[in-house]
């Protein structure tokens, strides 16, 4: 009797043993699934507001180089009227360089040769620029934005430009202004004020994956 006694109570305790796992192993199992289901959502409503942010950042950048070419194209306007003015071409060089802090430096290019430069180069003067950007100004006759490339002077730069024509719709030359991505200037600036708190930030890469803008300037041309 006692026997089957002790086998009852034995039979009781694992009954109620394998209830209370089966309770928390549902409860964990609860937990875990509403973790996981939760984790996901807020990755999700994290990685759509990043995305949404990252447009209207690359919207502005749109922006701004726009108007960064209609200064040039405005520039080129008045230039061609009075082309051999020569201060006229240091006039609008100063100008387009200090008005707005748009370009960290202004090229006017005629007939293949520098004319005017803000801020002032006078080694360059009378010389061809061989560079990337004015390379491709020359042989493309358009307004123009060029790829990221290193300039002779060693500054990771993109270069706008407008072309001059005179009144015969012959070719002169060009009117640029570079944007020195590891320095001050607006596209940087706008770049540069990113409203998330908590540790992230803002990255620019190329289509080649060369990091263009980034908080740490370190890294700023690396692939």
């Amino acid at each position: 009797m006692r026997k089957k006694l002790l086998t009852a109570l034995n039979l009781r305790f694992l009954i109620l043993l394998l209830a209370i796992t089966a309770s928390i192993s549902t409860l964990v199992s609860s937990f875990y699934s509403t973790y996981q289901v939760q984790k996901e959502q807020l990755t999700a409503y994290t990685l759509k507001s990043n995305y949404a942010y990252a447009n209207k950042l690359a919207s502005a950048t749109n922006n701004f180089l726009e108007s960064a070419m209609q200064q040039l194209a405005y520039s080129a306007k008045k230039i061609e009227q009075r082309v051999d003015d020569e201060d006229l071409l240091n006039q609008e060089a100063t100008r387009l360089h200090l008005q707005t802090n748009s370009f960290n430096s202004v090229v006017i290019n005629k007939h293949s040769v520098v004319v005017a430069t803000s801020p002032k180069f006078p080694q360059l003067i009378g010389e061809s620029i061989h560079s990337p950007g004015a390379v491709q100004a020359l042989q493309e006759k358009r307004p123009l934005i060029s790829a990221p490339y290193v300039s002779a002077a060693g500054n990771f730069i993109v270069f706008i430009s407008h072309p001059l024509f005179d009144q015969s719709g012959d070719y002169l030359g060009y009117i640029g202004g570079s944007l020195y991505l590891k320095e001050r200037n607006i596209l940087n600036s706008l770049l540069e004020q990113h409203y998330y708190e908590g540790g992230t930030y803002i990255y620019v890469v190329d289509a080649s994956r060369r990091i263009l803008y980034h908080p740490d300037q370190a890294l700023i041309a690396v692939s």
